[in-house]
């Protein structure tokens, strides 16, 4: 999304998302909206905050995700075993679901590679402009 001057402004997605947050009424729902703002968080360089929604969203059986948006918060903000712990903790949850929808398998394998690119530093900074069109 825009903001002004047709910049890129990452705060609309977390905007969205807390408010997707604050109007879910099913737990599954607001597990979900959960992760999507734990990942917005992310995405927008809020690594603390990030880490803070991964880390206390325990609602859903998606919480595999969560560890993986929890790993790279950690390794940005320089903890590297905690990073390393979570990041275990997501491969372990997936080895236990063989029949993960394919459609949240295919999601978590994306955000694993990238976890795992962040965690060995293969994965260079995102450049600023990132959410830009």
């Amino acid at each position: 999304m825009l903001g002004p001057e047709g910049t890129a402004d990452p705060e609309v997605p977390i905007r969205l998302a807390e408010a997707a947050v604050r109007s879910a009424t099913e737990t599954a729902a607001r597990a979900n909206c959960l992760t999507t703002l734990g990942a917005a968080l992310y995405r927008a360089g809020r690594f603390a905050e990030a880490a803070t929604v991964a880390e206390s969203n325990d609602l859903w059986d998606g919480a595999g995700l969560d560890r993986l948006v929890l790993a790279m918060s950690r390794q940005r903000l320089g903890q590297a075993a905690a990073a390393r712990a979570a990041l275990a903790e997501a491969v372990h949850w997936r080895a236990a679901r063989p029949d993960l929808r394919p459609d949240r398998a295919a999601a978590f394998d994306r955000l694993l590679r990238e976890a795992r690119s962040v965690l060995d530093g293969t994965l260079p900074d995102l450049p600023a402009d990132v959410f830009a069109r």
